[in-house]
């Protein structure tokens, strides 16, 4: 956990943008300093993702925005951080992106909200 927030503390504020036209997200921790520290300690880990989840579902509700995230019922948060960590390999190209955006794409890309389906006549 010593790592962690030592990343936090002290790592760079400046952030690189992502995809052409996406907005840049000012952040303290990079996607690979968050897998640097997923290698070293799972619970150091499993707190940021699931900080970082929880941060954005504030985040979408003070602001009165839609959740675009819908997680199944009984999913354990060892398995949400598997699936962020995975996107974070998967994408060394955005390796000084904001982890927490990382976290919220990857699980946005794994549990999409889907429109409710329309009533059959």
């Amino acid at each position: 956990m010593g790592k962690l927030l030592n990343i936090i503390a002290f790592a760079s504020a400046a952030a690189v943008s992502g995809p052409a036209g996406a907005q840049i997200i000012p952040g303290r921790v990079t996607s690979q300093q968050i897998a640097t520290v997923c290698n070293e300690n799972q619970a150091a880990c499993l707190t940021y993702v699931v900080g970082a989840l929880d941060g954005y579902f504030s985040a979408m509700v003070d602001n009165g925005r839609p959740i675009t995230i819908c997680l199944p019922a009984g999913i354990a948060n060892g398995q949400l951080a598997t699936i962020a960590v995975r996107f974070i390999r998967a994408h060394p190209e955005r390796a000084t992106a904001n982890a927490g955006e990382m976290v919220v794409l990857a699980l946005r890309q794994a549990y999409p909200c889907r429109p409710p389906a329309a009533p059959r006549h």
